[in-house]
């Protein structure tokens, strides 16, 4: 039998600290370990995206850079008067095959949408392979025949139609300069049978572009408070005269009658 207070036999020795913690690692509770303090997510830029048919990040901040300089060096028309507005005029260029100088002197922005000055548009039509002819020319009309190949369209468009347009006069009723007779006319019709045209039969000549400047500058979209304010002026005068007229129809109905006189005193 084994005297179990001998010193004969096994030795046993305590563990240091060390290496309890170390036994014991994996198993220590989560307030015991160390844990990083997870990263800042960043917010994602254009940077961040590729390129898809829809928008290329690299060319966008190009154009953004290029929108900035164009400003600050005041050598494109005055017209653009914004970066975020030559912004847009690149991207419209862009889209349209210009480079960006080609884009600044071509587009212009008309009531709040890009378009194309008219010798501009003349090259887009050749550059897409049509050819212009223009006939019976005259103060009054202009015919325009444009033809590729076997297509082939004919249009006229003449003063009458301006006039009936509401193209061809101010706020005030006066003729605007580009519609007085002369070379500036002629412009404007050959500039209203080709939109013609185009917007009826071959719009993607003008790709992201709304329309031509010289026929789009004659609309009214609202963005001219005059006519509104004439209009209003006149609308505010035609009530006071109509309840001035039924005040004088009011009285007219009641029967006159004479004030009597006191001779008595």
């Amino acid at each position: 039998m084994t005297d179990p207070t001998s010193t004969n036999g096994p030795e046993f020795s305590v563990p240091s600290p060390e290496e309890t913690a170390e036994v014991f690692k994996g198993e220590l509770e989560p307030s015991q370990t160390a844990v990083a303090p997870p990263e800042a997510s960043k917010p994602m830029t254009i940077r961040d995206t590729t390129a898809t048919n829809f928008l290329d990040p690299n060319l966008y901040i190009q154009l953004k850079a290029l929108a900035n300089d164009f400003i600050r060096s005041g050598a494109i028309p005055k017209v653009w008067e914004t970066a975020e507005q030559v912004l847009v005029g690149l991207q419209t260029g862009a889209e349209m095959g210009m480079k960006p100088m080609e884009a600044m002197n071509s587009l212009y922005p008309v009531n709040g949408a890009i378009n194309v000055w008219g010798k501009a548009t003349i090259r887009r039509l050749s550059e897409h392979g049509w050819k212009i002819k223009y006939s019976n020319e005259s103060q009054e009309s202009c015919t325009a025949t444009v033809t590729k190949g076997r297509e082939k369209y004919v249009e006229t468009f003449t003063f009458a139609d301006a006039v009936a347009s509401g193209y061809t006069t101010d706020s005030y009723g006066k003729l605007k300069i580009g519609w007085r007779p002369g070379m500036n006319r002629i412009k404007k019709l050959r500039y209203g049978v080709i939109s013609l045209i185009i917007s009826t039969y071959i719009p993607d000549v003008l790709g992201s572009a709304m329309g031509i400047v010289e026929v789009s500058d004659d609309y009214d979209l609202g963005t001219n408070k005059k006519p509104a304010e004439l209009s209003a002026k006149i609308d505010n005068r035609k009530e006071l005269m109509a309840a001035a007229e039924a005040k004088h129809k009011e009285l007219k109905a009641v029967p006159f009658k004479p004030a009597r006189i006191n001779t008595n005193g």
